[in-house]
């Protein structure tokens, strides 16, 4: 592979042997095993220091250093620069990436293909442990490409390696899951100051005596233990130590030793013009060339920015490119001391000015953030206001509710009171925020703005946002009563679609299915084909109601359509509802890795700005993994974002015990199911039908679990049962009838239990109702073995046995005894779904039934079973694997009790065990397992050797 030029000067850590020691942070960092350490702090707090000194550090690992820069955009040169760190320790490294992946590496969908294979090569080369060292991260945050590589080694690195990181920002990796398995060691600003005592060492190694503690804490409090302020001041000690200690501390900040720093050893040295240019930037947060070209006026007529930047950057003027050619920011230092120059050689009219001129050139660069912040500096807030009012709907509507929310944050409340507009951003920001009472003294005052101006179009966003403020609060009747009023001001058809599939959807969960059809039918007359968004507005409404009938698959098609449709310039409510669906159908239809695959595509999908709905799909996530394995991560994560986000989820308040409730129901802690589920149902008193009798179903379930005849839980479910009737609700009568089958069975009534059972199968074969089937079906097995040998829905139970797993196979290997050869056959079937190799021992029972269809189903299951063993070794024993050897060699009994030394019949008995945990009925097809896995491994070795 041809490599790409090496820096060299990227891969030498920096000589820290004259810097100030940390060694509190060196000491700390060699103790410490977390896989990722991240030093996250602004420019001047030694990062790149420290982490040099941790590289100086290492006693019993290798490191490599890699230093990022603004250039640093091809993924080629980066991973080239990571192949020649690993050979400085490693000279032979590489050629198993010079074999799997041969050419120019410049593609990124090679990317993981490649970086598994160099990990393969360095876990087996390396005699000690690699600590990885990458110094300017934040540089790197726009080459997803260059990110993406390194949280695939963060991920997947031997244990043993380790990765270290400097950034000024938070890096751009995905760090929760390290976070919450303790394996990320994060070390920020706080951290990086130097203590008292540490300052102590420093200056009392320098003034020739002790600084008694009132002096340390008056040059603390000046310092703040900022690294580089500290060390500006021991220079200057060290150079005058004729400066008196009791100098006004004021020396040592922006006015003192930086101060006269940069003017003494800088600021002289400068022209008159650069001088200038630096003064009239210092109020920038991010100087752009083209935002300077358009606001200042250079002397001679032509802008000069560009020219001005590049030679700043030339003499490493504490300056930092951003994005080359275009874009810089000042050290924090020096920005503080050009804002002094401005402040003390501009009248404030003048820099009012500027930040005007500045202002509008952030406006029509579409840079509105920093637009608003300069009009609001340059004390022109009716400019901010224009751009707040004319640019806020559609920021809101992509979901930067924070951005929005910061600029009112800068607007005075009367202000906003009189600008109706205004009003209605504050409501919905505060809204998004949990601030319910704040949320509707904002609506009020934007309903009466709008009344009094006769705004037709603010009426009708205002009814609509409360009609979705009260839908994502359960409270629907209200919900009903705005979307009517926004129906009321709609004007255009877009409006009223919008209206009226809001309507539609509160009618559905009010339990008024027919009315809620000719709503949707209005709606859909409306659309054309050149309404987009109004047409994704009416079909992820629509999606509800494929909900509430419980038909998930059509409603997961109906997702997948639209989500192929619809793009990141889709609203971002849109996209959210589109998703959501998505995620709730595959996981009522049981298929839990695609749901999980599905929340996270969320950040590609949705974008990361927005909080709740990280938490959101979070909480999504939880849910999946309530029915995984014994659902314990699941309820972790769900009761840890109770605490943390309270009523505030997107999802909407009190979700929690309903997930919770099942879980605990299938843990068999009914008591607490049931408190769970009563807090559930306590708190659906917004009318919304689906949710009462999904509260009813559940309580019912949970009562009938604890006592099968509970008069309270049959109740609930023939309340449930009502409403799903009345309703159209398949899945509630799907649950319903299960659980009423659960309840005969327990009481012996096997013709009862058998009715309900095939109700209950019809309906979640029907509309795919797994979830429910499979969970509550590992707790209630026996029900489906009886359902099972009366053919109600086998073909569905086999499609979902493998789900339930073999915690069912005991109560269907009991339907092996029957007489029936053709509930034995089925059986057979049955067993091998729900156990795989484990259900052999129990299919080898009937391989002499008198029935030659029941032999032939037998072995047709065996050889399949068998032609699935890739693996014996991980099914049988260690001696059993050596007998089964043996065996394949050809052995007598006899023989390889001999060689094992083991008695004859001990051998016996290891052969037995080798037969039923495979399957298998003969010394050949003991032989011919073997063969196929030993040619398989050495296949595998021999593909390793190419």
């Amino acid at each position: 592979m041809k490599k790409p030029l090496i820096l060299e000067t990227k891969l030498i850590p920096p000589d820290c042997s004259r810097m100030l020691p940390r060694i509190r942070l060196v000491d700390d960092f060699s103790s410490s095993d977390e896989r990722l350490t991240v030093l996250c702090a602004d420019a001047g707090y030694g990062k790149t220091t420290l982490m040099g000194q941790f590289y100086q550090s290492l006693r019993d690992s290798q490191g490599i250093w890699y230093q990022f820069s603004s250039a640093d955009r091809a993924l080629a040169v980066f991973l080239a620069h990571m192949v020649e760190g690993v050979n400085r320790h490693l000279p032979e490294f590489g050629v198993s990436l010079e074999r799997a992946l041969p050419g120019k590496m410049d593609d990124a969908d090679k990317c993981e293909s490649y970086l598994t294979v160099f990990i393969n090569e360095i876990s087996g080369a390396a005699t000690a442990p690699f600590v990885f060292f990458f110094d300017e991260f934040q540089l790197v945050k726009d080459f997803e490409y260059i990110a993406g590589a390194v949280q695939f080694l963060i991920t997947h690195l031997p244990p043993d390696f380790r990765v270290v990181i400097a950034s000024r920002g938070k890096p751009s990796l995905s760090l929760g899951r390290l976070r919450t398995q303790r394996n990320l060691k994060e070390i920020d600003t706080e951290d990086l100051r130097f203590t008292i005592e540490e300052m102590a060492e420093i200056f009392n190694g320098c003034c020739g005596r002790e600084l008694d503690e009132e002096e340390l804490k008056v040059w603390y409090a000046a310092t703040e233990g900022w690294p580089v302020a500290i060390v500006l001041a021991r220079n200057l000690l060290t150079v005058d130590r004729r400066l008196p200690i009791h100098v006004n501390p004021e020396l040592l900040g922006v006015h003192g030793a930086i101060a006269g720093y940069l003017a003494e050893e800088v600021w002289s040295e400068l022209s008159d013009e650069l001088q200038q240019f630096l003064i009239e930037t210092s109020i920038l947060e991010a100087v752009e060339v083209r935002i300077c070209d358009q606001a200042l006026t250079a002397g001679d007529g032509k802008p000069n920015s560009a020219r001005h930047l590049r030679e700043l950057e030339t003499r490493n003027l504490m300056i930092t490119c951003l994005e080359e050619g275009k874009s810089y920011i000042y050290q924090p230092l020096v920005r503080q001391f050009l804002k002094n120059k401005l402040e003390q050689s501009m009248p404030i009219s003048d820099i009012d000015a500027l930040n005007g001129r500045y202002g509008k050139a952030y406006a029509d660069h579409e840079q509105y953030d920093f637009a608003i912040h300069h009009f609001l500096e340059s004390r022109s807030p009716a400019l901010a206001v224009d751009i707040i009012e004319t640019k806020g709907g559609a920021i809101l509507e992509a979901g930067h509710y924070d951005t929005v929310a910061e600029w009112l944050s800068q607007i005075p409340e009367d202000t906003i009171m009189v600008r109706p507009w205004m009003s209605y951003y504050s409501a919905r920001t505060s809204e998004h925020k949990g601030d319910v009472e704040l949320a509707v003294r904002w609506y009020k005052a934007a309903a009466d703005g709008f009344a009094r101006d006769g705004d037709s179009d603010g009426l009708f966003a205002c009814a609509l946002s409360q009609a979705e403020f009260f839908f994502m609060r359960d409270m629907h009747a209200q919900s009903l009563e705005n979307a009517a009023e926004s129906l009321k001001w709609a004007m255009t058809p877009e409006q009223k679609v919008a209206a009226l599939s809001r309507m539609a959807t509160q009618n559905l969960l009010l339990g008024f299915g027919q009315e809620a059809l000719e709503l949707m039918e209005q709606a859909t007359d409306l659309c054309d084909v050149t309404m987009v968004e109004t047409r994704f507005v009416l079909a992820t409404n629509g999606m509800a109601s494929s909900w509430f009938a419980g038909e998930f698959q059509l409603l997961q098609d109906k997702a997948v359509e639209l989500q192929g449709e619809s793009s990141m310039r889709s609203p971002m409510l849109i996209r959210f509802y589109i998703l959501t669906w998505k995620i709730f159908s595959l996981y009522e239809m049981g298929r839990y890795e695609e749901a999980l695959a599905a929340i996270a595509e969320r950040s590609e999908y949705l974008g990361d700005e927005d909080q709740q709905l990280r938490m959101g799909y979070e909480f999504l996530r939880g849910v999946v993994l309530l029915n995984i394995e014994d659902g314990d991560t699941g309820q972790k994560i769900i009761e840890a974002l109770d605490r943390e986000v309270g009523d505030s989820r997107v999802l909407g308040p009190f979700y929690s015990p309903k997930y919770l409730g099942s879980h605990f129901r299938r843990q068999g802690d009914l008591d607490k199911a049931i408190e769970a589920h009563s807090m559930y149902l306590h708190h659906r008193d917004g009318g919304n039908q689906y949710s009462a009798a999904s509260c009813l179903v559940n309580l019912g379930a949970d009562r009938l679990r604890r006592k099968h005849d509970d008069p309270q839980g049959i109740n609930d479910l023939e309340e449930a049962q009502i409403l799903a009737v009345r309703h159209g609700y398949k899945y509630i009568s799907t649950q319903v009838h299960y659980i009423f089958a659960c309840s005969a069975f327990e009481d012996g009534d096997e013709e009862r239990a058998l009715v309900e059972i095939g109700k209950s199968l019809q309906l979640a074969a029907l509309y795919q109702h797994n979830n429910f089937i499979i969970q509550e079906g590992r707790i209630s097995t026996g029900l489906l073995a009886l359902a099972f040998m009366h053919d109600i829905e086998r073909e569905y139970m086999i499609g979902i046995l493998p789900s339930i797993g073999p915690i069912a196979l005991e109560d269907f290997a009991s339907l092996l005894n029957s007489g029936s050869p053709q509930i034995k056959a089925a059986a057979i079937t049955a067993l091998t779904a729900s156990g795989g190799v484990a259900a052999a021992p129990y299919i080898r029972r009937v391989l002499r039934d008198q029935d030659v269809s029941v032999r032939r189903a037998a072995n047709a299951e065996l050889r399949c079973l068998r032609s699935t063993i890739d693996a014996p070794e991980e099914i049988l024993t260690r001696r059993e694997n050596q007998v089964m050897e043996l065996m394949a060699e050809g052995m007598s009994n006899a023989e390889l009790a001999e060689r094992l030394y083991i008695s004859e019949p001990t051998a016996k008995t290891h052969i037995s065990s080798i037969f039923r945990k495979l399957g298998l009925t003969s010394r050949s097809q003991v032989a011919a397992i073997y063969q196929k896995n030993n040619n398989c491994a050495g296949s595998d070795e021999s593909g390793r050797g190419n």
